[in-house]
């Protein structure tokens, strides 16, 4: 479930949600322009990896 807006950048947005099991989750997505764009598309990945770790990254859609 989403919660909450966390962040609102250029690229995209991050919001706060929460997992069936009760724990909290970070939910980001980019905008059309960005996911469209492949330095944009890198930028987020390397984010995302660096905010979850490898461990614990639940990276789902088309991020595989």
């Amino acid at each position: 479930m989403v919660q909450a807006r966390l962040q609102t950048a250029p690229a995209g947005f991050v919001y706060l949600g929460q997992a069936q099991d009760g724990r909290p989750v970070s939910l980001a997505v980019l905008t059309r322009g960005a996911a469209f764009d492949a330095a944009a598309r890198e930028r987020f990945l390397a984010a995302v990896k660096e905010a979850g770790g490898r461990d614990r990254s639940g990276m789902r859609g088309w991020l595989g």
